[in-house]
């Protein structure tokens, strides 16, 4: 699986001798994560259910020499959170490779079912050019830099020289959430993991995600995951 920012992953099975090239717009900074797992294990993973016509959606190849079968697809914030929780590791050796290994079956997880859910009908769709897109990123990652203090709709748009429309509409389009629905499962992600991996009391974590309130914050940590953070705490 390759998660490639600012903007699309893409979940691949492949067999034989295999060889990609990927051209990016120049002047637009990319990072890029890339998983490699034995094609045996991911066969193991991907649920029978899972036709392969929709493994191969995207990319279909089939001969005796190579067979390779991908789809792409936008980056949630959800996934966004588990590539950064990877990227910034807390353990060393065994726990290490048990947490990379973990965060790599919920990357996949989040895959298969964004792969489930219908794409959105054209008629509903608006056009985006290339400069818009990396706008509306630009966009994310200003919003998600600081949720402690993020800036409002109207402050974001200009920020990144969009029309709040475009914004709005881009946003639900790109990440299939709201602006602020995009902020809110993030600080539910960085919540989750400052819980499995910090002993900070729920008021500090609160304040740390952007919520002066630590009942709210308790309250929006339940609606999410169905526990409160000392539940979840508790039972993790």
């Amino acid at each position: 699986m390759q998660c490639a920012g600012p903007s699309k992953n893409f979940l691949s099975l492949s067999h034989g001798d295999v060889g990609f090239v990927t051209d990016y717009s120049a002047q637009h900074p990319i990072s890029v994560l890339t998983i490699n797992v034995a094609p045996d294990w991911l066969s193991e993973l991907v649920p029978e259910t899972l036709e392969r016509e929709t493994l191969g959606k995207t990319i279909a190849v089939q001969t005796p020499q190579v067979e390779i079968l991908g789809t792409v697809g936008w980056t949630t914030p959800s996934m966004l959170a588990a590539v950064q929780q990877i990227l910034t590791c807390p353990y060393q050796e065994n726990v290490r490779q048990l947490y990379l290994e973990s965060k790599t079956l919920e990357l996949l997880a989040l895959k298969l079912e964004q792969m489930r859910q219908p794409e959105v009908a054209e008629d509903h769709k608006i056009t985006l050019k290339s400069d818009n897109i990396y706008r509306l990123y630009q966009a994310r990652h200003i919003l998600l830099t600081d949720i402690e203090h993020p800036p409002s709709l109207m402050d974001l748009a200009r920020q990144v020289g969009i029309n709040d429309f475009k914004l709005k509409r881009g946003f639900r389009q790109i990440f299939g959430t709201t602006v602020f629905g995009c902020l809110y499962d993030y600080r539910m992600e960085r919540a989750k993991q400052l819980l499995d991996t910090h002993n900070l009391k729920v008021a500090q974590i609160a304040q740390t995600v952007g919520y002066a309130n630590p009942s709210q914050f308790s309250a929006a940590f339940k609606r999410k995951f169905g526990f409160s953070p000392k539940m979840y705490r508790r039972q993790h």
